[in-house]
């Protein structure tokens, strides 16, 4: 396992030890920001897909607040530059990771810009409500579907896991 996905694991089990109660209280994304545990990501480079919204915002603010130097990217422009906003140390690059190309241009953007990638959250993905093996099922969503949830966490991990 390589150090990154050692890192990943060591933050999320330390999420998973909170309280049941605590739970019941607050949403993941809460009890993410609140935990006061230290995990040691000061000066790592971070990459959180979808990081503009949701679940993934509350990543990116918690890497921010841990001192890690965040890219995150998503599709949606003008969320984009609302975390921007909120923190001017964030990268926030629009990248869709469905398209091979703009996966390629993000992979190569943080090994231009930092030379390495220490933690890379997939956050990015879709499920969509239907059966596949349908007969009527558009091939297209299928295919884009393999795309976000499959094909753009390896081909992000494979630029930057030299």
């Amino acid at each position: 396992m390589s150090a990154s996905r050692r890192r990943m694991a060591g933050l999320m089990a330390a999420e998973s030890n909170r309280s049941e109660r605590a739970w019941s209280r607050r949403g993941p994304s809460e009890e993410i920001l609140s935990t006061s545990e230290s995990v040691g990501y000061r000066d790592r480079i971070v990459l959180v897909t979808g990081g503009n919204s949701g679940i993934g915002r509350a990543f990116v603010d918690r890497f921010v607040t841990e001192g890690a130097s965040v890219v995150a990217c998503g599709r949606n422009e003008s969320t984009l530059q609302a975390l921007k906003a909120t923190h001017p140390s964030v990268e926030a690059r629009r990248c869709d990771v469905a398209s091979i190309s703009e996966v390629d241009g993000l992979a190569e953007f943080v090994s231009r810009r930092y030379g390495r990638l220490d933690v890379l959250v997939n956050n990015a993905g879709v499920m969509e409500q239907v059966n596949m093996l349908a007969g009527d099922v558009d091939a297209a969503a299928i295919t884009r579907e393999i795309a976000i949830n499959l094909a753009a966490p390896i081909l992000l991990v494979r630029p930057t896991g030299r």
